[in-house]
């Protein structure tokens, strides 16, 4: 994975790579070892993410969307605004810090196994609602369904959580 230390530059990406901001994807410019021009490389990781090798490096590909776009590395992270992870659009995209880009979480997280929503978790025979705002976890309160506390989670979530786009 790329960082933005990467000796890779904007100019050099722009060789080897065309990108179709429409699309989010990359194609290739030249003929490389067996492969023609217009191939669209990398593959997908179980992270989910996309990645595509150049010049012997694995890059994560909407970092490379960034530096084609804007000409530089992003400074922070790169926050997929809707939530797809190969939705690699520039108009999807923004560079954010790492705050920002977990408050932009769409889904609940692998260990939430009691309601599967977000924010929404079984407390005894109810279910609470739970945000962490500043670093520092908040209950809501506790409500009959999971997609109740789910929704003071959200509410919530679009009040104190500025990188949310839900």
């Amino acid at each position: 994975m790329s960082k933005s230390n990467s000796t890779l530059t904007a100019e050099r990406l722009r060789e080897v790579l065309d990108y179709d901001p429409e699309t989010g994807v990359f194609t290739t410019r030249i003929k490389r070892q067996g492969s023609n021009a217009g191939v669209t490389p990398g593959y997908t990781k179980d992270n989910g993410y996309s990645y595509t090798h150049i010049d012997m490096t694995s890059h994560m590909t909407h970092r490379l969307v960034w530096l084609w776009v804007n000409g530089s590395w992003p400074i922070g992270e790169i926050d997929h605004i809707d939530g797809d992870k190969l939705n690699n659009r520039i108009v999807n995209l923004r560079d954010v810090d790492r705050v920002t880009n977990t408050q932009n979480s769409k889904r609940a997280r692998r260990n939430n196994k009691s309601s599967g929503l977000l924010g929404s978790y079984r407390k005894g025979n109810r279910w609470q609602a739970q945000i962490r705002i500043n670093g520092t976890g908040v209950t809501l309160g506790t409500f009959g369904t999971p997609e109740e506390a789910h929704a003071a989670y959200l509410g919530a979530k679009r009040l104190f959580h500025p990188g949310c786009t839900i």
